[in-house]
């Protein structure tokens, strides 16, 4: 029984991935070794049927085996008995409160199956909690996550993030909340915007769009922007791309994946803008990559590193 729970909280992370789209070779072949094993495997079938997307993977014949009818326990773990159920004359159950926390620490990442089947990939340093019953509700309080969102036009997928809901029935969206600072990326289907106090749609956002909102609607009317699909979410393969950022958002994000913070030295450097695409796993290749943009240096101190600028040359 704990293994088959093992095999279904796994497939939900497999199947965030393949969902995703581009995967690493390394990727690849931890999937396949993964689901060569039968157990897997049906565990990945359940998932891909609960979202009427099933299509067996034939790269691999899987030897017949009794098909397990789910216990109602699986379910809720799984996808969840989350639909309301008509019985006897018509009167409705209503489904039990599921409430849950999410935390995540420096450099880990998690990957949740929620309890409607849906999937929730939550990036390093994250706060969150859901709530489902009648309804699919998620806060974050701070942090970033991706959304795989079963289709249930009876009961919209909300993630509360500051003065926002993001409203969304079925679709894969990336939401990011650092501070004030609030973006909503969106890979398929459409998601709304809508002002929390009030209630008003303020936008909606397609496929290969995205929006940086202000901390509060009424400030500016924020603007849609064209997002490559394949780029949504990519913190999911530990790769940060940045555009004309100051120098100290980008060590801020880095300093969410390792343990051992990376300092500024200087006001100057700290304000310099730089644009670059990184991959983060290893970090003191990742640090060396930064330091040769900016022209600077890594110091070793006790407990942290410092980023240095290279000294003015003079004539």
């Amino acid at each position: 029984m704990i293994r088959d729970e093992r095999a279904r909280e796994e497939a939900g992370h497999w199947f965030a991935i393949m969902r995703r789209g581009a995967t690493t070779l390394e990727e690849r072949k931890a999937f396949d070794r993964w689901r060569a094993d039968a157990t897997n495997q049906r565990a990945l079938d359940a998932m891909h049927e609960l979202w009427g997307e099933l299509a067996v993977l034939k790269t691999r014949t899987v030897q017949p085996a009794a098909r397990p009818v789910p216990s109602r326990r699986a379910f809720m773990i799984a996808a969840s008995a989350a639909a309301m159920v008509a019985v006897g004359t018509g009167a409705v159950l209503m489904p039990r409160l599921i409430q849950t926390e999410v935390r995540t620490g420096i450099g880990e990442q998690q990957t949740r199956a929620l309890p409607d089947g849906s999937v929730m990939a939550v990036n390093v340093d994250s706060r969150l909690q859901y709530e489902f019953d009648d309804r699919r509700r998620v806060r974050m309080d701070d942090g970033e996550a991706a959304f795989y969102v079963r289709k249930d036009p009876d009961r919209p997928f909300v993630v509360s993030a500051g003065a926002y809901d993001v409203r969304a029935i079925g679709t894969a969206f990336n939401v990011r909340r650092r501070g004030d600072a609030m973006e909503v990326s969106v890979s398929e289907g459409v998601v709304a915007i809508i002002d929390r106090e009030n209630g008003r749609e303020l936008m909606r956002l397609r496929a290969g769009e995205m929006s940086v909102l202000p901390p509060e609607p009424a400030q500016t009317r924020a603007a849609i922007l064209p997002v490559p699909v394949e780029s949504v979410a990519q913190w999911r393969m530990r790769v940060l791309e940045y555009d004309d950022v100051p120098v100290r958002a980008l060590i801020a994000e880095l300093n969410r994946f390792y343990d051992r913070p990376l300092r500024i030295d200087g006001t100057a450097l700290a304000n310099r803008r730089i644009t670059v695409r990184l991959r983060v796993e290893d970090r003191d290749r990742t640090l060396q990559t930064v330091a040769e943009l900016l022209d600077a240096r890594i110091e070793p101190g006790s407990g942290f590193d410092s980023l240095v600028a290279a000294p003015a040359l003079t004539g």
